[in-house]
């Protein structure tokens, strides 16, 4: 099944460093630690990481049992 939040982003710091962070991160604000020093708090401004990850979701689970429907 397919699951937006384990798409990956990237997130720098102010120091130019990249870092690879899940869109579960998000949604979960967790904490990055960069090489620099820097704690970069990961933020869901107004849940709407949460809630396009849970809307995409749930519109393929209901694309894949209308396939199966079909199948039969």
């Amino acid at each position: 099944m397919f699951d937006l939040g384990k798409q990956k982003i990237n997130v720098s710091c102010n120091c130019g460093r990249r870092h690879s962070v899940t869109l579960q991160d998000v949604t979960n604000r967790k904490n990055i630690r960069c090489g620099c020093g820097i704690t970069i708090q990961l933020t869901d401004n107004a849940g709407s990481v949460r809630k396009s990850v849970s809307s995409v979701n749930k519109s393929m689970s209901d694309l894949e049992k209308m396939l199966k429907r079909l199948g039969k």
